[in-house]
């Protein structure tokens, strides 16, 4: 029997999506973003609950929008659905991961103090541009109090390197998820909207959107 999870929709969260745009991923994007939008439906959006940033990556890595850029759900989620395949050879993890800490979690783009941050990060394969600075570039962003959340899809991922930059204490099926193919993503979508709940629930001050706070 299936257990359906119980989601809290009025967190308050900062969520930046990190998705691999790799060649491999081609056939495959139009699922990745359903997946995408099933996380974000499910979530109330706006500047005292949740906002939602995105950043896809190939041969280089995109900040196609910030957390600031959408405070309506619909308009957020026609927006996901308009994000271009743009493809690439390679897979630039690390640059990904640094645009996220250092461009994407900043007050001037969105960020908040009072939310928790969190990232879900999506490939198909490993780092191949400068792979040594992948876990240093998680690891920095784990350090400014960034929860990191991966999934690797297919038999080309990496488990070890996607284990690494997940948050500690890196557990498979709850801090990095291993799937067999991209058509397994919708299995996962309960669990991962409760973990983002989990994550943003742990935080000091927690705040839910109805302006009640819970230390």
């Amino acid at each position: 029997m299936q257990v359906k999870l119980v989601v809290d929709a009025a967190i308050v969260v900062d969520l930046v999506f990190l998705v691999d745009e790799s060649d491999s991923v081609n056939l495959h994007w139009d699922i990745v973003l359903s997946f995408i939008e099933d996380i974000v439906s499910a979530l109330d959006i706006g500047d005292t609950a949740a906002r939602v940033g995105f950043i896809k990556f190939g041969d280089r890595a995109d900040n196609v929008f910030d957390l600031d850029a959408y405070s309506d759900r619909e308009d957020l989620l026609e927006a996901i659905a308009d994000v271009s395949y743009d493809g690439g050879s390679e897979t630039n993890t690390q640059e990904a991961l640094a645009e996220m800490h250092t461009d994407q979690f900043k007050d001037d783009r969105g960020d908040r103090a009072d939310a928790a941050n969190v990232v879900i990060l999506l490939a198909d394969g490993e780092s191949s541009i400068d792979p040594e600075n992948t876990i240093p570039e998680a690891e920095e962003a784990r350090r400014k109090g960034i929860d990191i959340l991966t999934i690797g899809i297919g038999p080309d991922a990496n488990a070890a390197e996607l284990r690494l930059m997940s948050s500690e204490p890196h557990h498979l099926d709850e801090n990095y998820f291993m799937l067999s193919s991209f058509g397994a993503l919708s299995s996962i979508a309960d669990t991962i909207r409760a973990r983002i709940t989990e994550i943003a629930e742990g935080r000091p001050n927690f705040k839910r959107g109805d302006g009640h706070i819970f230390v």
